[in-house]
Formats: C-alpha cells, sequence, structure tokens
C-alpha cells in the first residue's frame, strides 16, 4: 500500500483557526511510556507509582517494609495490580508512612 494514500493530511480547527496537520508516523497498539498497561498483571515500579500516584521512593518505601504486595523475578520487583488494588481499599482511613 502507498504510504502518501495511508497517511492523508488532516484539517483541525482550534478556535476558528484552521491548522493543517499531516501524519508521518504509523500508528501503533504500544502502551504509553509510564503509563500501566491495562492489561498486564504485574506493574513495574515506575507503572506501580503512576498506578497508585505515589512518588518512587513511597513505593520502594512501602515493599522493604513488607506493606506493598511485591513479587520478586529474577532480582526485579513487581507489583501485582489486584493485590495493589486490594492494599488500597485494606487501608483506606489509615495513615501510611508517617
Amino acid at each position: 500500500m502507498n504510504t502518501a494514500t495511508m497517511y492523508k493530511p488532516m484539517t483541525i480547527t482550534l478556535i476558528n483557526k484552521p491548522m493543517n496537520i499531516t501524519t508521518t508516523s504509523k500508528p501503533t497498539n504500544k502502551p504509553i511510556a509510564n503509563k500501566p498497561n491495562q492489561y498486564s498483571l504485574l506493574l513495574s515500579a515506575k507503572e506501580a507509582q503512576v498506578y497508585l500516584g505515589l512518588t518512587r521512593s513511597m513505593i520502594y518505601s512501602l515493599a522493604k517494609t513488607e506493606d506493598l504486595p511485591t513479587i520478586k523475578i529474577g532480582g526485579r520487583v513487581f507489583f501485582p495490580r489486584e493485590g495493589l488494588r486490594t492494599w488500597v481499599n485494606d487501608n483506606i482511613g489509615k495513615e501510611i508512612l508517617k
């Protein structure tokens, strides 16, 4: 298929000012970087940070004290999505990391 026919220019009007935009990259189904994939059962520390809305140091502090559920695979620490959800529900109204 000819790439000129795959990517057609679009006209977008913002506040009554037309803009011409031509797409230059191919669409992908890859998850956005640092945004947890909605289908992943295990999250990296960075994904858990985004998922919970906490800082990375808070994630590791909670994992170190074993408050936050973790799974170690090959030296890497992962956080089970359902475990994080359960942990949040179990700690509603409690003070964490005083």
